[in-house]
């Protein structure tokens, strides 16, 4: 670790510097474990025995033989965990208790009783001291090795399950695989398995709480008697009931976010999928719509978990002082005296129960309920129904799985054959570089280095070097309040920190007040007077109460003063928590929203260079880190950082001689904080970048899942064990992060037990020349203890603050993204318009980026109204180029002029450009909406145009309010291409666009298409981009493309009769003879029947590297 520290330091880490993950923790073997017991769990169905109810239906005899993945879970990793178990019981229940016990004897050197008979001689007191630092340092050790063990076992049931995810996706049948969206499995992958890292960082503690509070309650019962009982109880009351509550409700409020969440990320899945479509539908305002809706219920119930965090992160702060105050309260009013040991060695003791029962108790409740919310959902998936093979393995009755055969057949032949076509016509593209298999679909010609550069996640993710600049955070915070807000947060911090710590003065106040009381009329009075001097006839007490005849304060005004002091503590911290919540809420709300406009309104280019696995990265993951993460971390640090700060301040004013440790601790913390942040920051990005592959892996492989599929085992094999890979160079980067962590905390610890000796020794040695309140020393020492492990903790959370903040900094990044321009015209369209449908092209190039060659290049053509154009040409030839240069989808990088009807489309709006003209593109896109949307998302149209637009394609045995699954996989190919032809008939534009748009279906749909097309756009101007030569033959005028020229244009009988070594002729002639004479005898009769119809005035020149000019003119 030290090489990768100093490497670190000198500059940025890279994708080599990542460790490699030890054995036990690689995927395969991890997930090959879980899958054995997992599979034990699975032999359970096979002794499933059913009983038929009254209704006739079957049900199991008994529930709990059903497969369990916890009983899985456990059963693989239960024996690394139990070992953790037993250091945990050593830390927190035997060096933990030795701490208060070794401070109550230093304690008593100090005591200024002149009857005491416990006094500790000099000697004794400095090895009592040096076995305090001995006992710190190793519950320091132990602490900050037993947290990396920790995290490790969770990090393996994190990899075990992802892996088990992955290759359940590869093995889910058609009908699971429909009721499945992207968004489920990248919430599971992104969110729900995060649970597991924390979980086994607190479960063991939901144990170890009951025996450490019978260790320290019969320990303080030696010294304040039964009063503990009521500090202990009010402890349990808050750790059980309200602490239980918050569990409860923390684990419904994720079982209500979690759907909302997969349902959001679905949502954004399907944009950034049909991004190309939903931008020429021009449907960006309904798609902001939805998202914004789901967007509020989720951040509605995250707003109500985000303030039940805030009252647990607030009850930590006062749970140790009202235990406390109750335990003393009752000491004092049953008759006792209060003295140093007693105050003191309950503080200690009761910031060691803080810690385990108000931290570390009900943490571990609530992240279990949510891991068990998550679980179920993991178990749910898992258990979805997969192959022929894994229906028989699990047992699945013989009769339910033919029904489910016979009810998928005929669709399933007719998929089939799709799939298989699909294979030889479809660029699917599979690649063993950086993805091993990355499977990409293309749907419009990009150049081949684009491509790669798509598939190729890691690379192409975005890296910001160097330290976060102050900006993101100056940023985050103005996004969550104005500057008035974000000052009275300030001043809510400060004022609540200063009602703590005076609320901790004032019971080392007040135990000196009693010390002077009860020993005014020993020995060693007047000593004592000198030293207390200032508390008898303090002027600003005696203004508010009225002091005894010895100018002291009364017991009860003590308490009363004491009680003040807790209900402020109390009240501002709860203020403040909820503040603090909101303002982060805020922001994330206000961020999400602007980086999800910025999407929609961002070009095309952009998304092309992105993969989507990166884009639902930041929707994903990102957006859970500022939702709920960032909060909570930023918090505990900001409260832990002012703890810190304090009780810096109040060591140095009881102990003069410790201001120069403090600031030299102070200078070696921050020195050893930035040299860390160096590495650990480099190595968090590391992270975040390795994980971005995983998403993209899953969202390719469910994409090219058929092909996949229908290429055998040996690819799939290639596929899991490529995600194995990914997985391992994301475990290699995580466990950095963990090591970094470690290794900072105990030399942080370290650090902090060396200024424990300082403060410890120092006090000897003053009370050598002058005398020291045993009072003051139990204050600074039992201050002081916090900072070990606390002092640690809070430059942590600072440091995961700061990488988390790498969230907020790639949120960022996505809200000032290249937008397409918004053009506002002086002479606005009329409604009616294009009323023709004229279409001129005019010296137009186009290139998909601005480092990238044309792919259109010097275009010229006009195509009159009503005119029927069939685009052909080879693959990457420019056809698609054509139809994103029409809907200027690449705007800045397309150069001449467009018109329709003699208006510059470059001049127009996008929205209102692209909203006239329709589109049936190749792969029909059909959103997880219901079928009216799908349809209408602007709600312009009745339900009867709604029904006659249906029954015009021959879909009108489908309901309006039917909901579309993922991906429309509960509708055929057909079905979904009707859809989209439904709605091109519903906007009743003068041109139409069809991008091969019957590629992918069988004849019938095709033909049911081309027919509907020739009646209900027959006065309009139709494009088609031809897959199949004999759906265009029949045009008006035919466009060959060619490496972005257009090479030849004319009637279809002109291309083959006039030019027989022509582009057009070679094409026809590469079909059968049979075909090519079939395709000759429809040319001829179409441009028989139209000779008289049209006059054509064409004049067209292209000029490059083949010099073609084309001008022709023809009367027919």
């Amino acid at each position: 670790m030290a090489d990768l520290f100093i490497k670190g330091a000198k500059t940025d880490l890279q994708e080599s510097d990542i460790f490699q993950p030890l054995k036990e923790d690689e995927s395969k073997k991890v997930t090959d474990h879980l899958e054995k017991y997992w599979n034990r769990e699975l032999q359970k169905l096979k002794k499933l025995e059913y009983t038929v109810d009254k209704n006739g239906q079957k049900m199991p005899l008994k529930k709990n033989v059903r497969p369990k993945l916890y009983k899985a879970l456990f059963g693989a990793f239960w024996l690394p965990y139990a070992i953790i178990g037993i250091y945990i019981f050593i830390l927190s229940c035997i060096l933990r208790i030795l701490t208060p016990i070794l401070q109550g004897w230093i304690i008593s050197y100090f005591t200024q009783e002149s009857n005491s008979t416990s006094q500790i001689e000099k000697n004794k007191t400095m090895i009592y001291i040096a076995c305090l630092v001995i006992c710190l340092f190793s519950t320091a050790l132990m602490f900050n090795h037993i947290n990396i063990m920790s995290q490790q076992v969770g990090m393996r049931i994190r990899i075990a399950c992802t892996s088990l995810i992955y290759r359940k996706v590869l093995r889910l049948n058609q009908t699971s695989l429909s009721r499945t969206g992207t968004g489920q499995i990248v919430n599971l992958l992104s969110n729900d398995m995060n649970r597991f890292d924390l979980l086994t960082l607190y479960l063991h503690y939901i144990w170890i709480m009951p025996i450490q509070i019978i260790i320290v309650g019969y320990i303080m019962w030696q010294k304040v008697g039964v009063s503990i009982l009521i500090g202990i109880g009010i402890l349990l009351i808050i750790s059980i009931p309200v602490q239980g509550t918050i569990s409860l409700l923390s684990r419904s409020i994720r079982a209500i976010i979690a759907p909302l969440t997969d349902r959001r990320i679905q949502l954004m899945n399907e944009l950034v999928a049909g991004i190309q479509v939903i931008k020429m539908y021009a449907w960006e305002k309904p798609f902001n719509k939805i998202v914004s809706i789901t967007r509020a219920l989720e951040i509605k119930k995250i707003k109500f978990s985000a303030y039940v965090r805030a009252t647990n992160l607030a009850i930590i702060v006062f749970t140790e002082r009202l235990l406390i105050y109750f335990t003393l309260i009752m000491f004092v009013l049953s008759g006792n005296n209060l003295n140093d040991d007693v105050t003191y060695t309950l503080a200690t003791f009761s910031n060691i129960l803080q810690l385990t029962a108000a931290l570390f108790f009900p943490q571990a409740l609530i992240v279990l309920g949510e891991t068990i919310i998550s679980m179920n959902r993991l178990e749910g998936f898992v258990k979805m129904q997969g192959s022929y093979k894994e229906l028989i393995e699990s047992n699945k009755d013989f009769i339910e799985m033919m029904n489910d055969l016979i009810s998928t057949v005929e669709e399933k032949k007719e998929e089939n054959a799709r799939k298989i076509s699909e294979m030889s016509l479809k660029n699917m593209l599979i690649s063993k570089r950086f993805s091993e298999v990355s499977i990409v679909s293309s749907v419009y010609s990009l150049p081949n280095d684009d491509l790669t550069c798509m598939e190729n996640n890691l690379e192409g993710e975005e890296m910001m070097r160097g330290q976060i600049s102050s900006k993101v955070y100056r940023d985050y915070l103005h996004h969550g309040g104005n500057y008035f807000i974000l000052f009275v947060l300030l001043l809510v911090f400060i004022i609540s920190q200063i009602a703590t710590t005076g609320n901790d003065y004032w019971l080392s106040y007040w135990t000196n007040l009693e010390e002077v009381r009860r020993n005014k009329d020993t020995a060693g009075a007047n000593q004592i007077h000198k030293n207390y001097m200032n508390m008898r006839n303090d002027s600003f007490l005696a203004s508010i109460f009225t002091l005894n005849s010895d100018g002291l304060l009364s017991k009860i005004d003590a308490i009363y003063i004491y009680t003040f002091c807790i209900i402020i503590c109390t009240v501002t911290v709860l203020f403040r928590s909820f503040l603090f919540m909101n303002i982060c809420l805020n922001s994330s709300i206000n961020l999400h929203n602007i980086m999800f406009s910025n999407l929609l309104q961002a070009r095309m280019s952009f998304f092309n260079r992105n993969p989507s696995g990166r884009i639902l990265n930041r929707f994903s993951k990102d957006i859970g880190t500022i939702d709920e993460l960032l909060p909570r971390i930023m918090l505990e640090a900001l409260q832990m950082t002012s703890v810190v700060l304090a009780i810096f301040i109040m060591v140095a004013i009881l102990n003069r001689w410790m201001i120069i440790p403090i600031i030299i601790q102070i200078i070696l913390f921050y020195l050893w904080t930035k040299f860390y942040l160096k590495t650990a920051q480099s190595i968090k990005r590391l992270e975040g970048v390795t994980k971005s592959p995983l998403f993209s892996h899953i969202n390719a492989t469910l994409n090219g899942l058929p092909t996949i599929r229908s290429s055998g085992n040996n690819i799939e094999k290639m596929v899991r064990d490529r995600f194995d890979e990914l997985q391992n160079t994301h475990s290699g980067a995580w466990y950095q992060v963990l090591a970094c962590g470690t290794v900072f905390g105990i030399v942080v610890d370290t650090i902090t037990c060396l200024f424990m000796i300082c403060l410890c020794y120092s006090f000897i040695v003053i009370s050598e020349y002058g005398n020291v309140s045993g009072g003051d020393v139990g204050l600074a020492i039992s201050q002081s203890l916090i900072l070990v492990g606390g002092l640690q903790f809070s430059i942590k959370q600072i440091a995961e603050t700061f990488s988390l903040m790498t969230a907020v900094e790639r949120i960022l990044q996505y809200t000032n993204l290249p937008k397409e321009p918004i053009i506002t015209s002086d002479d606005p369209l009329p409604p009616t318009w294009p009323s023709q449908g004229r279409l001129t092209f005019k010296n137009v190039s186009m290139k998909y980026d601005k480092n990238n060659p044309f792919v259109l290049k010097n275009l010229n053509m006009s195509i009159e109204p009503g005119w029927k154009i069939g685009v052909v040409g080879r693959t990457g030839a420019g056809k698609s180029s054509l139809i994103s240069a029409l809907f200027r989808l690449f705007n800045e990088d397309l150069k001449g002029e467009i018109e329709i009807d003699e208006r510059e489309t470059g001049t127009l709006n996008l929205q209102e450009l692209r909203s006239k003209i329709s589109i049936i593109p190749q792969e029909p896109v059909l959103f997880s909406e219901s079928l009216r949307y799908n349809l209408d998302p602007f709600n312009q149209y009745d339900d009867v145009k709604l029904w006659e637009v249906l029954r015009l394609v021959e879909l009108n045995e489908l309901a309006l309010d039917q909901n579309v699954l993922c991906g429309g996989h509960n509708f055929s190919v057909g079905q979904r291409q009707l859809i989209c032809l439904a709605r091109a008939i519903l906007r009743n534009n003068r041109l139409l666009v069809l991008d091969e748009a019957t590629a992918n279906i069988d004849s019938y749909t095709d033909a049911l298409i081309q027919d509907t097309i020739r009646k209900n756009f027959k006065d309009c101007t139709v494009i088609t981009i031809a897959h199949r030569l004999n759906t265009v033959i029949d045009s008006d005028r035919i466009i060959v493309m060619e490496n972005g020229y257009i090479v030849e244009f004319g009637t279809p009988y002109e291309l083959l009769h006039d030019k027989p070594n022509g582009y057009f002729k070679q094409m026809v002639d590469k079909t059968d003879n049979q075909m090519a004479q079939n395709l000759l005898e429809q040319a001829k009769n179409a441009y028989l029947k139209n000779r008289n119809n049209r006059n054509l005035n064409l004049s067209t020149q292209n000029s490059g590297e083949s010099d073609i000019i084309i001008t022709e003119q023809s009367k027919l």
